[in-house]
């Protein structure tokens, strides 16, 4: 069915997205994993958040790969994986799906420039503006995990 089918489509352009931001600083931050994990599990279920994190670590995996071979081809996943976003989800979407990598951000105790810096390329990618990211970092975090409630439904 198509809503599952989008549910999906947007699931694994999140979890790139959501890899490149995890790495975004030269290190997988355990906290920012955790975090990637429980909302995956709060907002798709325990399947998705097994599954899915799976998909992360073999992403992260693929990222070392290709860095070692070619260094701007996961960039160019990233960019690739963007414009599919910018061409196939709403505004709306777009913007729940940038709200949820800030979250990913202000996991751990340490936001770095880099990753704030990557934030804003993936805005960029998915045809949101470098400003959204900045309003996104501004914002409550309880305030955020409120916009997520229509994937609850």
């Amino acid at each position: 069915n198509r809503s599952s089918d989008l549910e999906i489509s947007f699931l694994f352009s999140m979890l790139v997205m959501a890899s490149h931001i995890v790495i975004a600083d030269g290190k997988v931050e355990p906290d920012e994993y955790k975090f990637l994990g429980k909302f995956l599990h709060e907002h798709f279920g325990e399947e998705a958040e097994v599954e899915g994190m799976d998909v992360v670590k073999k992403l992260i995996a693929k990222h070392e790969e290709l860095e070692q071979k070619k260094p701007m081809a996961f960039l160019q996943l990233i960019g690739d994986c963007g414009s599919q976003i910018a061409g196939s989800l709403s505004e709306d979407l777009r913007y729940q799906m940038l709200s949820m990598l800030a979250m990913i951000v202000k996991s751990d105790e340490n936001v770095s420039n880099q990753e704030v810096e990557t934030l804003k390329e993936v805005a960029m990618y998915i045809g949101m503006k470098a400003t959204d990211v900045d309003a996104l970092m501004d914002l409550d975090p309880a305030k955020a995990k409120d916009e997520w409630q229509w994937m609850k439904s």
